[in-house]
């Protein structure tokens, strides 16, 4: 039987990359070939097998894998992870706003009624979010962002308050 927080693998790969990466060096760039070799199987072609050690490593172990283009895989030192986080959400607003041309190339007179409805709570949606994606990008909110009170900001405060505790 399985017991709660017990973690389930489907492939023993998936343990083995696990086990290997928990204790690996940070900032470290682990080859393609070298995870493959470690893994038993070839992680080009399957990259969910990366993907889905990552996400244990970030819930477990405090581990962020980072995609180095065209060598590996790299685990992300705790001083750069702000610059994966802002790379992500930069990517995101890139696909909201394809998404956003996609819905933009279709002739609403062209739509039946309930079709257009679906359409535009879509671009609602895809607008909304892209407003906030570029409201958060403005100089702006980065000054105000850096001139703030750490203490005003709750999840900042919620921060202090841990590392207090922490010393």
């Amino acid at each position: 039987m399985i017991k709660k927080g017990e973690k389930i693998y489907e492939s023993a790969a998936k343990r083995k990359l696990e086990e290997f990466l928990k204790t690996a060096a940070i900032g470290r760039t682990y080859t393609f070939d070298e995870l493959s070799a470690v893994a038993g199987e070839d992680v080009k072609v399957k990259r969910y097998l990366v993907h889905s050690v990552d996400r244990v490593l970030r819930r477990h172990h405090n581990r962020t894998l980072v995609s180095i283009r065209g060598e590996g895989y790299q685990i992300c030192p705790p001083e750069e992870l702000h610059l994966v986080s802002r790379d992500l959400r930069q990517s995101g607003k890139r696909k909201f706003s394809k998404g956003m041309e996609v819905l933009n190339t279709v002739s609403l007179l062209d739509l039946n009624d309930k079709v257009r409805r679906d359409h535009l709570i879509e671009m609602s949606k895809s607008g909304a979010v892209l407003a906030v994606c570029r409201l958060m990008d403005s100089p702006k909110t980065t000054k105000a962002l850096k001139n703030a009170d750490i203490e005003k900001i709750p999840i900042g405060a919620k921060a202090l308050d841990l590392l207090k505790k922490s010393v």
